[in-house]
């Protein structure tokens, strides 16, 4: 269960890293 708590977190920050990728490179192609 401890891993799952650690994992969680990093994956939520990924998930927004990407989000923020995502963006940008629409804003580039704009």
């Amino acid at each position: 269960m401890t891993d799952l708590g650690c994992i969680s977190p990093i994956v939520l920050k990924k998930a927004l890293f990407g989000a923020e990728i995502v963006k940008i490179i629409h804003l580039l192609y704009e």
